[in-house]
């Protein structure tokens, strides 16, 4: 595993470490994340005990990303570390992660990216995210109210 400055994967941006549980609905079972440049929204899919829309969007200074992928129950846990192991070994493997889904996530320890690795620079696609136990502890919830 390549490390970056900060103890991070080469692949995670340093500022993951910002984001914070901005919003948690309880009742409509939906997670707000951001931090300085970006936001991830999850919520559960109406009508499914076992899917969740994981939507997120990262304001830079050349304008606006988004993105949007649906994660099972299980790929929710595995992302945020609430249980082990992973759903693409080959994935896991190439980047020394932990765990990783092909277009959701990857992680290794509390390093996590969504939807995939990337530079670690400014600019990528993709958000990083450092799981603090606020935000494990809400993802938690978030399964378990729906029967995980």
């Amino acid at each position: 595993m390549q490390i970056g400055t900060f103890g991070q994967p080469l692949w995670c941006h340093a500022h993951g470490d910002k984001m914070t549980v901005e919003n948690f609905n309880r009742e409509t079972n939906q997670l707000v994340l951001s931090g300085s440049v970006a936001r991830l929204y999850i919520s559960h899919v109406f009508g499914s005990q076992k899917e969740w829309a994981v939507d997120w969007e990262i304001t830079e200074p050349n304008g606006k990303v988004v993105g949007s992928t649906i994660f099972s129950n299980t790929d929710l846990a595995l992302a945020f570390d609430i249980i082990s192991g992973f759903n693409h070994e080959e994935l896991a493997k190439r980047y020394d992660a932990e765990s990783a889904s092909q277009g959701r996530y990857i992680r290794w320890k509390r390093y996590l990216n969504i939807p995939c690795p990337g530079t670690g620079l400014d600019g990528d696609p993709n958000i990083s995210i450092w799981l603090s136990e606020p935000i494990k502890n809400a993802v938690k919830e978030l399964l378990y109210n729906v029967g995980f």
